[in-house]
C-alpha cells in the first residue's frame, strides 16, 4: 500500500496533472452519486441496521475510489498503529487536518466511525439525508451534537472530531476547539490522537481544487496512544495537553521543511545574543503556489523556521510553544541570504531575522505550559 517517498520519480509531470484531475473528477463523482443514493433512500430509512449498512456500502466504494488513486502513482498512504483498530470502542478520536481527503482516508480504515462534522458543509458536499443514513453529526446545534455524540459514545461508536474547525491553514496546527474535550469529559470516554502528516498541498486549505499539487502526494496517519480525559482537572488543562501533543507529533515533520542551512552558532555575550547565518532554499515547498511568479516565504514559515533555529542554536525543546509581538517588516524571498539572532530573556526568547543588516522579522516565543 505504501511506496518509498524518497523514490526516483520517473512519471512525467504532465501525466501526472492529467491522472491527478481524472481523480479528482472522480471523487466529487463519487460524493455527488453517493449523496444522490442517499437522498433516494431516506423517505425507507427506519431501522439502525439500516445506518450500518449504508457506511459500510460507503467504506467500499471508498477502498475502490483509493485503490484506483493509489495506481495511478499520485497517492500513498501510510497508516502506523491501527492493527487493533476493530478493538477500539466508545473513543473520541481527534485528528489534525490538512486537507480535505482526511475524514475519508480514515472512514476507509473503519465503519466504525461517526464523524462530527461542520454544519456548513450542508451547503457544499454533504446532503442532509446523507448525515441521516450515515449517523455522522452536524455540529449546528452545540448542545444537541453533544447529546448525540454522547448516545453514540455510549452505544459503542467511534466519534472522529477534526477540532481545528477547518483545513490547517498555519502549520503544523491551528488552535483547537473544546468540544471534543467537553464531550469526552462529559461521556467519561477515552481519547485518541491521529496525526496525519503529508508534504504534500493535495486539497488544502493553501492549495485552490483547480491548481494540481505537488505529486505525488504522501500521507503518514499514526494512531496514537489512549488519553484518560479523567486525569485533568477541567476541559482548558485537557485541551492543552491535547495540543502540545499534536505539536509533539507533527512539528518534526513539517519543521524538516524549515531546517534551512545555517552557519554556525556565534555567541556574543556582549549583547547577548546568539548569532547565525541562514540561507533561504531557492525552491521551499511550502511557496509553492505563494504569490506565482514573485514567491515570498509566507508568515507560518518564517515562525516554523524560527522555532527551528531556536532549538538547534540554544540547544533547548520548545514544544508547543506561543509567539507574541510578532512583526513581518520586510518580505523574505527563496534564495535570500539572512541572519538570525536570539536573545534569551525572563519572558521568553526573542528572535530576529535581518537582510542586509535591516529587519524582516522580530517576535518572542515562548514555550506553552501543558
Amino acid at each position: 500500500m505504501t511506496s518509498p517517498q524518497n523514490a526516483p520519480d520517473r512519471v512525467p509531470s504532465f501525466v501526472r496533472s492529467v491522472l491527478y484531475y481524472a481523480s479528482l473528477l472522480l471523487f466529487f463523482s463519487f460524493l455527488w452519486a453517493f449523496n444522490a443514493l442517499c437522498i433516494a433512500m431516506a423517505p425507507f430509512h427506519r431501522k439502525r441496521k439500516d445506518t450500518a449498512r449504508i457506511r459500510r456500502f460507503a467504506r467500499a466504494g471508498l477502498r475502490v475510489y483509493f485503490a484506483i488513486v493509489r495506481a495511478t502513482g499520485n497517492l500513498t498512504v501510510e497508516y502506523v498503529g491501527f492493527e487493533n483498530l476493530a478493538a477500539m470502542r466508545g473513543t473520541v478520536v481527534v485528528g489534525n487536518h490538512p486537507g480535505l481527503l482526511d475524514a475519508f482516508l480514515l472512514l476507509v480504515r473503519s465503519p466504525n466511525f461517526i464523524v462530527l462534522y461542520k454544519a456548513s458543509l450542508h451547503d457544499r458536499m454533504v446532503a442532509r439525508a446523507t448525515t441521516q443514513l450515515t449517523g455522522y453529526i452536524a455540529n449546528s446545534s452545540r448542545r444537541e451534537s453533544i447529546r448525540a455524540a454522547e448516545s453514540k459514545l455510549q452505544a459503542g461508536h467511534n466519534i472522529l472530531v477534526f477540532p481545528e474547525g477547518t483545513r490547517t491553514g498555519r502549520w503544523p496546527l491551528l488552535p483547537l476547539n473544546k468540544g471534543y474535550a467537553l464531550i469526552a469529559k462529559r461521556a467519561n470516554a477515552p481519547i485518541r490522537l491521529i496525526s496525519i502528516s503529508t508534504r504534500s498541498d493535495t486539497l488544502s486549505k493553501a492549495s485552490p481544487s483547480a491548481r494540481c499539487p505537488k505529486l505525488p502526494a504522501h500521507f503518514v496517519i499514526r494512531l496514537g496512544e489512549e488519553i484518560d480525559p479523567a486525569g485533568f482537572a477541567d476541559i482548558d488543562s485537557l485541551n492543552r495537553h491535547i495540543e502540545a501533543a499534536f505539536w509533539s507529533l507533527l512539528a518534526p515533520s513539517y519543521e524538516a521543511e524549515f531546517a534551512y542551512p545555517c552557519g554556525p552558532a556565534i555567541r556574543d555575550d556582549d549583547r547577548g545574543v546568539v548569532c547565525s547565518d541562514v540561507a533561504v532554499p531557492l525552491a521551499p515547498v511550502f511557496c509553492r503556489g505563494h504569490f506565482p511568479g514573485n514567491p515570498v516565504l509566507p508568515a507560518y514559515a518564517i515562525l516554523i523556521f524560527c522555532s527551528h533555529a531556536v532549538r538547534r542554536m540554544l540547544q533547548i525543546e520548545l514544544g508547543a510553544r506561543t509567539w507574541k509581538n510578532v512583526k513581518f517588516a520586510r518580505l523574505i524571498s527563496p534564495g535570500d541570504q539572512l541572519q538570525i539572532e536570539v536573545r534569551p530573556c525572563s519572558d521568553g526568547i526573542h528572535v530576529l531575522l535581518l537582510k542586509q543588516g535591516l529587519t524582516c522579522f522580530s517576535g518572542l516565543v515562548t514555550p506553552s505550559i501543558a
